[in-house]
């Protein structure tokens, strides 16, 4: 199965294997009754442009019918971001492996969400939370274990968020007169392969990484 961009050349997804169950005591019915559907082997691409939309923007949503909700797995997947560059950030490319995503049902129009990822960066990614389909309404939370802090996430996080560009600038402005006042303080360090050129990236020029399991929550 491969379903096309709203252009209807660019891949968005393609699916290797999609597993159907049905309640066989519904086999008669005119629309028997899905009890699970399994997709695996499941590739995503997405891609935000230079105008800063998104190749899934102008699709229309899949619509959930009103009676039982089935229980859906992605298993196997993996997702592609390619981010074009975009307001003044480069673009930048990012891809998830082993994504594995469950929407159980809990209650009549309900969906409990699990899903675990392997993210660039990070050991890994795994989140449970709630997902309301009549309000649209949606709570997430989870954990990304062992995600290394450095001027590459820092530009990854930057391009995605403008406020983050601008404070990285503020920081960048920061660091430029603070080594214009103390002149002993040590030359900025050179990024390998920059051709001897001093490194643009503050993250990078004050020599900055770290560890952290990061712990978070997102509702709408």
């Amino acid at each position: 199965f491969s379903l096309k961009s709203a252009d209807g050349n660019s891949p968005l997804l393609d699916v290797g294997e999609i597993i159907l169950t049905v309640d066989r005591e519904r086999l008669a019915d005119p629309v028997p009754l899905v009890k699970s559907l399994v997709f695996s082997k499941v590739r995503l691409h997405l891609q935000r442009t230079e105008d800063g939309q998104w190749n899934f923007q102008d699709l229309t949503p899949p619509r959930l019918e009103k009676k039982a909700l089935p229980e859906i797995h992605i298993e196997h997947g993996t997702i592609f971001v390619d981010l074009d560059a975009h307001d003044g950030a480069a673009a930048e490319r990012l891809q998830l492996e082993k994504f594995d995503l469950r929407l159980i049902p809990r209650g009549a129009r309900q969906f409990l969400v699990k899903t675990t990822a392997r993210l660039p960066g990070a050991e890994g990614l795994h989140g449970e939370g709630n997902w309301q389909l009549d309000d649209h309404t949606w709570d997430f939370h989870g954990q990304i274990k062992s995600l290394v802090l450095d001027a590459v996430l820092a530009r990854r996080v930057a391009q995605l968020s403008p406020d983050i560009r601008k404070a990285t600038a503020r920081f960048d402005a920061f660091l430029q007169k603070l080594a214009e006042s103390q002149p002993s303080l040590p030359a900025p360090a050179k990024r390998p392969g920059s051709r001897g050129k001093e490194d643009t990236d503050p993250i990078s020029r004050i020599g900055f990484r770290s560890l952290a399991n990061l712990q978070f929550r997102l509702t709408h």
